[in-house]
């Protein structure tokens, strides 16, 4: 199936199951008495403005990062976006938005990166479909209470997104869940990448840069110029090559990064924004979730003081 007739076969299967969820959740909703207006008014205020069925989805992301080893940096709902720094959790709310959700991590080790990230992408599913199977047992099981009916609504809707997260195909957006645990499985060029990427933060999480091998970084497969691993690939080139002291390279690879600022997500134009200011002379060492990148960013700070 061909990539455009992929992407149209996604979103009709998208709009018509949505539509069926919605259609069975009122229905659940009339089932249980239809009497308790607010219980639907509430529901639909929750899908407009905090989705619990996406909720759902990051939060089975986050659950199975945290049973594979992988420390939690950010995710994304909608226009919210909540990040860890220095321990504490932030959020803002902000303009951009890709995707209706989105969950970011860095290994805390490198070993076995292909199963690991497999169980972190299809996490978000399971934790659909456990959601979905409980809620209806229950739902069924039980007598009838507003609370009960409320969570029970939102059990199709749930298992919808579930399904379609793992539909394999490739959106303007990005990869769905579906297509990123084809390509690990497959052993894609675009994976190997991301996995490339995570073997070496995952080292940087405690060693330095010595320790990560130049073949990680400068020997994966090429691939198109617009996925987020590339641009973390870019972008950890640009430090390995600061840190051997490779400056016109790695001022050459942040250039080339620079050029690719329609595709980069804020957090990475702000990465290489930072490194852009070495160049210049103004940099301020960060303190960064790496250990290894710490390391080199007092390693920078110390050369401008020379």
């Amino acid at each position: 199936m061909k990539g455009q007739v992929k992407n149209n076969f996604y979103a009709v299967t998208s709009i018509l199951l949505m539509v069926v969820a919605l259609i069975c959740s009122f229905f659940m909703w009339q089932a249980a008495g239809g009497k308790d207006w607010y219980v639907l008014l509430i529901a639909v205020i929750v899908l407009i403005l905090f989705p619990l069925n996406i909720i759902l989805h990051e939060a089975g992301h986050i659950i199975a990062g945290q049973i594979m080893d992988m420390q939690f940096v950010s995710v994304r709902i909608g226009h919210m976006l909540v990040w860890r720094e220095e321990g504490k959790l932030k959020f803002k709310v902000s303009p951009a938005q890709s995707v209706a959700g989105a969950s970011t991590f860095f290994p805390k080790s490198p070993e076995n990166m292909r199963q690991r990230m497999l169980i972190v992408t299809l996490g978000g599913a399971i934790c659909n479909f456990i959601y979905a199977l409980l809620l209806f047992i229950l739902y069924f099981a039980l007598s009838h209470h507003s609370l009960l009916t409320f969570f029970a609504m939102f059990a199709p809707l749930s298992l919808c997104e579930g399904i379609v997260a793992l539909i394999p195909v490739v959106l303007p957006a990005g990869k769905t869940d579906g297509a990123v645990a084809y390509g690990l499985i497959e052993k894609n060029a675009d994976e190997r990448v991301m996995l490339a990427v995570l073997a070496a933060q995952g080292i940087l999480n405690t060693k330095t840069f010595d320790e990560v091998p130049e073949k990680l970084l400068f020997r994966a497969p090429m691939v198109r110029e617009d996925l987020p691993a590339r641009h973390a690939q870019l972008l950890l080139q640009v430090q390995y090559l600061l840190h051997t002291q490779k400056e016109e390279e790695a001022k050459k690879v942040l250039d080339r990064l620079g050029s690719l600022y329609d595709y980069l997500s804020e957090e990475a134009i702000e990465e290489a924004e930072h490194y852009r200011t070495y160049f210049a002379g103004s940099f301020q060492p960060r303190n960064t979730p790496l250990y290894g990148v710490n390391e080199l960013e007092t390693e920078l700070a110390q050369r401008l003081k020379k």
